[in-house]
């Protein structure tokens, strides 16, 4: 039986006044001046770290809403050792990291990192039917609970042939239908590139804000 849901008390615990987690576009190409968030761009933060550590999703664990797989937490830099040493996490390669990160993407999930000042610390995969952060979003209006992206979707129109899976696979709600075609809420959008990969028609692109 799935667990209560988060609180709101619990989301504001989590994210604080200003949180520093944001989406992460994976398996994308789009030039976005000095940030490209494309898999490319997860494999550089990766790569900055000799030591990466997987481990179980904290809210797919908790909340057990969904069917999406478990996978879903990365720990590099500072939190690496306090991951492996209290047992919650496993060391794992860059390649069993990155292939994490595409099953993750490809089962749906949102790539989001958190960042210090020395730069991302966890990559997590996350899904709206457990996550808080996206909780924080949906339920209780936290916009600041996620940081957008420096992408945004573009949808044509003329391309897009209504097959609806973009409306499927967009955890934000900004993809939805219209009549007879698909319609784009860009200031719903949170740029994770969800909606590219899947489109038969080659409707959807990533472009810069």
């Amino acid at each position: 039986m799935a667990a209560e849901y988060w609180t709101r008390e619990q989301v504001e615990k989590y994210v604080g006044p200003g949180n520093d987690s944001y989406v992460i576009p994976v398996n994308v190409t789009a030039e976005a001046g000095h940030r490209v968030f494309s898999f490319q761009r997860v494999e550089e933060i990766l790569r900055r770290s000799d030591r990466l550590a997987a481990a179980e999703c904290g809210c797919r664990t908790k909340m057990q809403r969904c069917s999406h797989t478990r996978e879903g937490c990365l720990f590099l830099g500072p939190w690496y050792e306090e991951a492996v040493e209290e047992g919650y996490a496993e060391p794992v390669t860059r390649e069993e990291a990155l292939a994490i990160l595409q099953r993750a993407h490809d089962d749906g999930l949102v790539i989001v990192a958190a960042e210090a000042d020395e730069g991302p610390f966890k990559i997590c995969c996350c899904c709206a039917c457990c996550c808080f952060m996206f909780a924080g979003i949906q339920r209780y209006g936290l916009e600041h609970a996620l940081l957008r992206s420096d992408l945004v979707a573009a949808h044509d129109g003329d391309r897009c042939t209504a097959c609806g899976t973009c409306v499927t696979r967009c955890p934000f709600g900004a993809m939805h239908r219209a009549e007879d075609n698909v319609r784009l809420a860009a200031e719903k959008c949170f740029g994770c590139g969800l909606c590219l990969g899947t489109c038969p028609a080659g409707a959807q692109t990533l472009v810069e804000k």
